[in-house]
């Protein structure tokens, strides 16, 4: 039994891997296939449309929002360039060859002057951040035949509003209103709705409701791996590692999933837990791992020695002068600064009336402990029911900070885009609360 189902893990793992790659693969194909003439009108306006922005604009300017609403224009005029300039060069080096890695490279131009130079002749082609082929880029080229960025922006914000509302409207009647709240909440209060404004943001959001539907389709024992392995290798693809880890909230979505079956064995649902979290972590590098061997043998370079060189930098090397002194001070800091621009929290840090709201806040939450204490020494079935959620959730409410630690510096750097990690743990840590307020609806069997 347990070697069959291995034999069945193995070969859905490969299916999948190799499905993914070569969907990558053809996507880029398809998008570079485009001449230049078709989307240079687009680009051109693009280009001017960034220039008056500048590299990091934002919507709402008070502080108490500020940096939720901030677009990482920097990064999407990377995008843009890429998406115009791969088509100079032979097809295969296009589609796997556009790694290089930021070691090695002279950054001599700001991303502003790259996208005007190419507009103007000067330069031809623009040093590329360490992600292996991200296919966003193929995406964005191909929406540049229909549409300038301002108009692709547009576009993606209502998309992402449309598939949000549908995905907790689903989550709603297929697993239960706590799910769906906790949910839909979880990406409001991380800004989901702002990051669909910026191709380098978007793409992890996207995933994650995509991958959520998923979940509701094939949420059979057998079928769940493939979820995880599904969710986890899109989002090598399609993000440039701004925000991949949002993307882990699929595994406290199959905990709500099994709760709601009432799966609620404290042991099993641990094993389940780091089952469906392995399994994201091997589609992640999986599908990094094909397109390095792929651009290795493709274009015959050790690009594996260029990842393995700047994941090292990114997560033990990497400092920035003006940081912190020490390595727990970028990891605290990095906790810091992401945490306090999540909402309600930036809310309550800006406010001039700090210490009322704290006390409300202390106020409600000690109610709510009372609540909890006394109906589970009343009601045993209600109490084994609160224990058998907690370890899990509890673990996945701390999983931002274990990200912090593995990449302190690159989170200390960039706080503003990985405020968005927290959706795991808002997600996980309502549902907690969302259990304890409301009864689970019995399911009649019928």
């Amino acid at each position: 039994m347990i070697k069959n189902r291995t034999k069945r893990l193995i070969k859905d793992y490969i299916k999948i891997i190799c499905l993914l790659f070569i969907f990558g693969s053809l996507l880029k194909i398809c998008a570079y296939c485009i001449p230049n003439r078709l989307v240079i009108d687009n680009f051109v306006t693009s280009v001017s449309q960034m220039k008056a922005q500048g590299e990091y604009p934002v919507i709402v300017t008070d502080e108490f929002y500020y940096e939720l609403n901030r677009f990482d224009n920097y990064s999407d005029m990377i995008i843009l360039n890429e998406a115009i300039t791969q088509e100079s060069f032979p097809i295969l080096e296009a589609v796997y060859g556009d790694y290089v890695s930021v070691l090695s490279e002279d950054e001599t131009h700001s991303a502003t002057d790259n996208l005007v130079g190419i507009v103007d002749g000067e330069i031809q082609s623009y040093w590329s951040y360490a992600r292996q082929w991200s296919a966003s880029v193929a995406i964005i080229r191909i929406l540049l035949v229909f549409w300038n960025y301002n108009q692709i922006r547009v576009l993606s914000h209502s998309i992402m509003i449309i598939l949000l509302l549908y995905v907790v409207a689903r989550l709603y009647q297929e697993v239960d209103m706590k799910t769906a709240m906790s949910y839909g909440v979880a990406m409001v209060l991380t800004g989901a709705d702002v990051s669909a404004y910026s191709t380098n943001l978007c793409m992890a959001f996207y995933i994650m409701n995509i991958g959520a539907l998923l979940a509701l389709k094939m949420n059979k024992d057998d079928d769940r791996h493939k979820v995880c392995l599904l969710v986890a290798g899109l989002t090598a693809l399609f993000d440039m590692f701004s925000v991949p880890f949002v993307t882990v909230g699929i595994v406290v979505l199959m905990r709500c999933i099994d709760y709601k079956n009432n799966n609620r064995v404290i042991k099993k649902n641990i094993i389940r837990l780091m089952f469906d979290s392995i399994m994201w972590l091997m589609g992640y590098l999986g599908v990094w791992i094909t397109k390095w061997l792929a651009a290795s043998i493709i274009l015959r370079k050790n690009f594996f020695l260029e990842a393995f060189n700047e994941s090292m930098y990114q997560s033990q090397q990497y400092e920035v002068e003006w940081g912190p002194s020490t390595f727990i001070g970028y990891i605290g800091t990095a906790i810091k600064y992401t945490l306090y621009n999540v909402i309600p929290i930036n809310l309550i840090k800006t406010s001039n009336k700090q210490g009322f709201i704290l006390g409300v806040v202390l106020i409600l939450m000690l109610s709510l402990l009372s609540f909890c204490i006394i109906k589970m020494n009343k009601n045993k079935e209600y109490r084994m029911r609160i224990i058998s959620v907690l370890p899990c959730n509890l673990l996945m409410v701390l999983f931002p900070c274990l990200c912090c630690i593995v990449m302190r510096t690159h989170a200390y750097v960039h706080y503003w885009m990985w405020i968005r990690i927290w959706f795991v743990s808002i997600f996980a840590g309502l549902y907690i609360i969302f259990d304890v307020i409301m009864k689970q609806k019995e399911q009649e069997n019928t």
